[in-house]
């Protein structure tokens, strides 16, 4: 009789023991859940569809460029961004950004843009700062990632990866007190995008023989308006060196015509940084000054 009831004491706490560590996996799982969907989101896209590459905290985000991409699960709130452009011609962007909700700690999405600015530079500027969206659904061409992880996203709902679409169906605990997660992958083929066209070449001067050719026939005409007239042909359809433009300035007996196809000529020469040198065809300041106004308001 008393080793009927021994055991039958046994089976209950081996029940409860069980039943206890169950909850114990759940509730974990709970806190776990809780705390990436604490976390916060950082976007980055590029108005006029720049490819890059996203650098937070030294770690690369996307293996291949993109021109929108939304990094989640962000491990802490001050992030250094580099931005890494394909093109080979744009500069680097490197930011220091805090990713809070400085008022209740919210999770937030912190969105950036690069813009390109008049001079072809391109600048990451704050676009909004909206609360984190739960079940969040990409846009069109939106590249979602979770930090450090491409093709991975902590919580339920459809995501893109390079290769392939995921689809979280949610889960459950078996018999066992194990957590089991169903995830269908469904895999597709992404095309990787052509190359950017290569820049266009670099404007270069007359060479030396073509050019004399054209002062010769510029230096033949009798009067200013017809000396004007041919420099400005030739000067459409051609490029100079600031010495070039020096001699044709001179072939000009005149300040006002001088200024005339200074201005002119400023558009088409390959080394304007040293147009300064011009000033010294004018006799008056007058023109002199003239042609600083006109230079200075190039940039």
């Amino acid at each position: 009789m008393m080793k009927n009831i021994f055991l039958l004491v046994c089976l209950i706490v081996v029940g409860f023991s069980g039943r206890a560590q169950y909850d114990g996996q759940r509730r974990n799982e709970r806190e776990r859940e809780w705390a990436d969907d604490e976390k916060n989101v950082l976007s980055v896209f590029s108005e006029a569809g720049d490819q890059f590459f996203l650098i937070l905290n030294g770690v690369n985000q996307n293996s291949t460029p993109r021109s929108f991409v939304r990094v989640e699960g962000l491990p802490k709130s001050e992030n250094d961004i580099q931005i890494l452009f394909t093109d080979g011609r744009t500069a680097d962007i490197r930011k220091h950004v805090t990713v809070m909700n400085p008022v209740d700690r919210k999770p937030v999405n912190l969105s950036m843009k690069i813009v390109r600015m008049p001079d072809g530079d391109a600048r990451l500027k704050f676009n909004m700062c909206v609360p984190r969206e739960f079940g969040y659904r990409p846009r069109q061409g939106e590249f979602v990632m979770n930090y450090g992880m491409e093709g991975q996203q902590n919580g339920g709902g459809q995501y893109q990866s390079q290769g392939g679409q995921y689809q979280q169906q949610g889960g459950g605990y078996d018999d066992g007190g194990q957590y089991k997660q169903t995830v269908t992958v469904t895999q597709t083929t992404v095309a990787t995008p052509p190359p950017p066209p290569p820049p266009p070449p670099a404007p270069t001067a007359m060479d030396p023989q073509t050019f004399q050719a054209a002062k010769q026939t510029i230096a033949g005409a009798s009067f200013d308006d017809t000396k004007m007239s041919t420099a400005r042909t030739i000067a459409s359809s051609n490029y100079f060196t600031t010495d070039q433009v020096i001699e044709l300035c001179n072939l000009f007996s005149f300040d006002d015509s001088k200024l005339n196809f200074a201005k002119f000529a400023y558009n088409r020469t390959v080394d304007n940084n040293m147009y300064f040198r011009v000033n010294d065809v004018f006799s008056f300041d007058a023109s002199k000054k003239a042609l600083n106004d006109f230079v200075a308001g190039k940039h």
